[in-house]
């Protein structure tokens, strides 16, 4: 699939996506792509106001049907095809972990912030923050835990 994004690409993913009931391969970075396309575009005035609505609405409807999708291939234990969103990806994972019992399983670690912190990304890619000093914070994620507790960012309580 091109890189390129333009609506006719757009509605062309779209009539597939809805034509079937398999989720389609999609680029890693293609809502990205979608959405510096048509901030792009209507910041320089190359899509007219009916023109951005429709890119928008379309938008909107393709990321609907894949989620449904995804409900369905999480429903029946599918793994989803190669390449999808990241964002598509952890929305899976994270329900899948919930249907599977792994958060109630976890137990959720309070900490308190030692400094005022702006966002960050932890070594396993998960953006935290931004937090203020002295704020309680809810960590249900070991490895997000260790990581705070190791950089002097927080203590437990």
């Amino acid at each position: 699939m091109t890189s390129d994004i333009t609506p006719s690409l757009i509605f062309n993913v779209l009539s597939k996506e809805t034509s079937t009931g398999e989720l389609q391969p999609l680029q890693e970075d293609f809502f990205d792509k979608a959405e510096e396309y048509l901030e792009k575009n209507s910041k320089s005035g190359d899509m007219d106001m009916q023109q951005n609505n429709n890119f928008k609405k379309m938008l909107a409807k393709l990321k609907e049907r894949r989620k449904q999708k995804l409900l369905v291939y999480l429903a029946y234990d599918k793994p989803l095809p190669k390449p999808v969103p990241k964002n598509e990806e952890k929305m899976y994972e994270k329900v899948q972990k919930i249907i599977n019992g792994t958060p109630s399983e976890q137990s959720i670690a309070k900490i308190k912030i030692s400094e005022e912190i702006p966002e960050i990304i932890t070594p396993q890619g998960k953006h935290i923050g931004p937090f203020k000093k002295g704020e309680l914070v809810d960590i249900d994620d070991s490895a997000e835990e260790a990581f705070i507790i190791n950089s002097k960012i927080g203590e437990k309580m």
